[in-house]
């Protein structure tokens, strides 16, 4: 019997800042899921290191944009209240304060010198995620500790970095918009992308996606239709070299909305319905049905006169 290993999810610095230290967007869907499934985050010491970088420095351009349009504000009408701004010592505390918040969910990765060994190596022989012409030194680092995460946990990486997303896109998104049309929905832009990456010992990777596109509702005059989104789960073969994705396999497929009272919507392809075969064929038992042509099955969900999505 194979046990289940423990969830870790590691996002990568651009995660962590552009959601303000996975306070909104991706970050706080990522803790909710970091707590339905009793999962952990990694942290790796480089990440760690650079985020707090950054977040120090676009925490002084934002603070020095906020003055920026206070003075701008106050020149056009002296009636503008002063505004309480935080300092650029508040805001760095923020950082360390987040940190400790979070710190029983974290499993951090110290900086080791055989993780600089490895992802030396990795430059050096172009392996993933480096390779020619773009050797990705900080990247492989990360890597190489996603790799030691992974011999304990079952490691799921997030990133904003768009080199895996719009390789995998462009290769999926003709054949799902043109699904989705049929939803009388349109694709618009990439919100997210998480992947989980096996290495092959060839020059491609294996990836395990889950990619959520922005949409948008093509009926006529329709307002009822808002924050669309599309997510589509899947598994490919990604080639480094050449950039190219090939051997796409669709898992499931998920259209999500809500309507103009707040009311949560969904919409699955009955196409991609994962029917329970086995209680199916028990329940069928029961009532004597023996020698069912499950083929048939398939047939009546293509020809289905309601069409290929099924809403709810």
């Amino acid at each position: 019997m194979t046990t289940r290993r423990q969830v870790c999810i590691l996002p990568d610095t651009n995660i962590w800042l552009s959601d303000h230290m996975l306070r909104v967007r991706t970050g706080a869907s990522l803790l909710h899921t970091v707590d339905r499934l009793d999962a952990v985050i990694g942290f790796p010491e480089v990440v760690d290191l650079e985020l707090k970088a950054q977040w120090e420095r676009v925490s002084r351009a934002t603070l020095q944009k906020a003055r920026d349009i206070e003075q701008t504000l106050r020149g056009m009408s002296e009636s503008v209240p002063l505004i309480r701004l935080p300092t650029e010592e508040s805001l760095t505390k923020a950082y360390d304060t987040r940190i400790v918040e979070l710190g029983k969910l974290l499993v951090r990765v110290p900086l080791t010198p055989e993780h600089v060994r490895g992802a030396l190596q990795r430059v050096i022989a172009h392996l993933p995620p480096s390779g020619p012409n773009n050797e990705q030194f900080r990247d492989t680092t990360i890597w190489e500790a996603a790799l030691q995460l992974a011999a304990t946990f079952d490691v799921h990486f997030i990133t904003g970095d768009k080199g895996f997303a719009d390789a995998v896109a462009a290769a999926i998104r003709p054949r799902l918009e043109e699904r989705v049309a049929k939803a009388q929905f349109a694709l618009r832009d990439i919100e997210s992308f998480s992947v989980k990456a096996f290495e092959t010992g060839k020059p491609g990777l294996a990836l395990s996606y889950t990619l959520t596109f922005r949409a948008e509702s093509t009926r006529q005059s329709d307002s009822n239709r808002l924050n669309a989104k599309v997510t589509a789960v899947g598994a490919c073969v990604f080639d480094l070299k050449n950039k190219t994705v090939s051997n796409i396999r669709p898992d499931s497929e998920e259209i999500t909305w809500v309507d103009t009272d707040g009311r949560e919507h969904r919409a699955v392809p009955r196409d991609l319905i994962k029917l329970d075969w086995a209680a199916l064929q028990a329940s069928l038992d029961k009532v004597r049905v023996r020698d069912i042509e499950w083929t048939a099955f398939d047939s009546l969900l293509n020809a289905d006169p309601r069409g290929l999505w099924d809403e709810s």
